[in-house]
């Protein structure tokens, strides 16, 4: 057996207290940080994940400890303390004999890493260390951003953060940990988008904008990006799954944005109530509220639907009057009001049922201010979009007064709006010719319309010397 079969598998598993270094803290480089792969996480002897672990807000007290286990590959001797020195030389002695039928090994780890910096083997470890700190994801500034950070404190007689960046989890943590990952992307969506644009005035940042957002962003990244593709067949896909050719994405309903939304509902709310700092707030809470409202009234509605027993085809007749007052009655029992229960996310002083009654329900948005600082009424735009942002005429002149021009028409505009909407969407982008492409198809998915470019046929549409041209065998695609 070779050296490398003989490392290949890790060693272990040690704590991290009994073979690291107590100065391990200041042997490290900036970014200061050690990278675990294949990471799973226990409590109670029993398998768990972020979901059960993490908290927003201060967590409840007596929970139970919360161990995590990962390979950690040694770049540097001076990493092990001298009694994780001599265990792990044990070791691999004992797995030199065992493997190779040897006698007596006298493999030794100076021998193996070398004495030059960046020569020699590496050995990988099974850690083992408490998690005592709460993990962080995408939040990271600098050489952390992100990573899924796991913090811990090492070292004595004043222990010193050590962050332990985790490069995969084992697929059961992974499974228990996807809704904590999920909601932190969906934070940093949020964010994101505030700080594209952070003059845009918050009362306006409502659950209907970011809806429309995440369409936008889910068109924008699926038109031009591929994730099943043949890097050896797909010539046209770089290794990241981007392509220059245009692609025709799904069509994806508000409902299915809403729904993405609700399953983040409550937790950011958490999120923004957590703390009062007005650079920590994204969105409308006040509207986002009655959304969490609204989430969890359809929730209880479809819930008692399964339950109770629906009318389908050969039940007893029932009257339209008794229709009609049982969803009367169903409508009454929605439009009573519903509690929100966040204790699930941790304890905030004062209870959250106080922030909820003072930032959500009693919040009442500052007057807006005329040009001499003196309350007054929001003037509101006459063309706004989706989002309630103003639409400008480009051609529109910015000195001077501008004349409505004279119309018959009782209509300030002579666009139809709705024949506007009906134009499709691939009618917006001009045509592209592709280097080495000799076939255009039309766009439109329903229209089998192709144009064969070799076999380009006489027209009145273009002169000879442009035929003539076209059909010239020595023509070359320009991109």
């Amino acid at each position: 057996m070779t050296l490398l079969d003989l490392i290949s598998s890790p060693f272990g598993p040690y704590t991290e207290a009994s073979i690291l270094s107590e100065e391990l803290p200041k042997l490290l480089r900036a970014p200061k940080k050690l990278e675990l792969r294949n990471v799973y996480m226990k409590s109670k002897r029993k398998f768990t994940g972020l979901d059960e672990t993490e908290y927003v807000a201060t967590p409840p007290r007596n929970i139970p400890s919360v161990q995590f286990f990962g390979i950690l590959k040694v770049e540097d001797l001076r990493w092990l303390s001298p009694r994780g020195h001599k265990w792990l030389q044990n070791a691999l002695r004992e797995r030199d004999e065992a493997r190779n039928n040897v006698t007596e090994s006298k493999l030794t780890l100076q021998s193996l890493y070398g004495t030059m910096p960046g020569t020699g083997s590496k050995i990988s470890v099974w850690i083992c260390c408490i998690k005592n700190h709460q993990a962080s994801f995408l939040t990271k500034e600098g050489h952390y951003a992100g990573n899924l950070v796991f913090q811990t404190r090492y070292g004595t007689p004043r222990p010193k953060p050590v962050f332990w960046a985790i490069r995969s989890l084992d697929i059961k943590t992974a499974s228990l940990s996807r809704n904590y990952l999920e909601h932190w992307r969906f934070f940093n969506f949020i964010k994101q988008l505030h700080l594209l644009d952070p003059s845009y005035p918050l009362r306006k940042r409502t659950p209907k904008y970011i809806m429309f957002a995440l369409k936008e962003r889910f068109h924008v990244n699926a038109e031009h990006h591929r994730h099943d593709f043949d890097p050896n067949l797909d010539s046209d896909v770089d290794e990241e799954g981007y392509t220059k050719i245009p692609r025709h994405p799904r069509h994806l309903s508000r409902a299915e944005v809403y729904g993405v939304m609700a399953s983040h509902a409550e937790w950011f709310l958490a999120q923004q109530l957590a703390t009062s700092h007005t650079s920590h707030t994204y969105v409308n809470i006040k509207t986002w509220y009655e959304f969490c409202l609204k989430v969890q009234q359809v929730k209880a509605s479809k819930r008692k639907s399964q339950r109770e027993r629906k009318w389908m085809w050969g039940d007893l007749y029932i009257p339209p009057s008794e229709k009609k007052k049982t969803i009367a009655q169903k409508k009454q029992r929605l439009s009573e009001p519903a509690n929100i229960d966040l204790s699930r996310f941790g304890t905030v002083p004062g209870g959250w049922e106080a922030r909820i009654e003072r930032r959500c329900i009693n919040y009442e948005f500052p007057d807006v201010l005329d040009d001499e600082g003196y309350p007054g009424e929001a003037q509101e735009l006459e063309h706004e979009d989706v989002h309630g942002r103003p639409i400008y005429d480009n051609d529109m002149p910015f000195e001077g007064a501008s004349t409505p021009p004279d119309s018959d028409s009782d209509s300030d505009s002579d666009v139809d709006l709705q024949g506007v909407g009906t134009i499709p969407r691939w009618l917006m982008y001009m045509p592209v010719l592709y280097p080495g492409q000799t076939k255009w198809c039309c766009p439109d998915r329903a229209c089998q319309y192709s144009l064969d470019l070799w076999g380009i046929k006489e027209s009145s549409r273009f002169s000879d010397p442009k035929y003539n041209f076209l059909r010239n065998d020595e023509y070359e695609y320009h991109s």
